[in-house]
């Protein structure tokens, strides 16, 4: 709700709105760039927003899908199909 209240209120870029808990947090834990980035080289998981209300659409975590259009897949990486 903070990262959609960013972009659509404040008019903050995805990009600014989303480095708070991506790269400055992979930072702070020493894990960038192999986290916090997607880049060649990188592990990321990916949070895919829609793009007309920036509310989540898809969740791709150790490269299994876990939410597919607003649609839980899986709970954790362990409730898997």
């Amino acid at each position: 709700d903070t990262v959609r209240y960013l972009i659509v209120h404040e008019h903050v870029s995805v990009s600014d709105a989303i480095s708070p808990i991506t790269k400055t947090v992979a930072t702070g834990l020493l894990l960038y760039p192999r986290k916090g980035s997607v880049a060649c080289g990188s592990d990321a998981d990916l949070v895919l927003l829609n793009e007309t209300d920036y509310s989540i659409d898809s969740v791709i975590a150790l490269g299994k899908v876990m939410m597919e259009n607003k649609v839980l897949k899986a709970k954790n990486y362990y409730d898997y199909d």
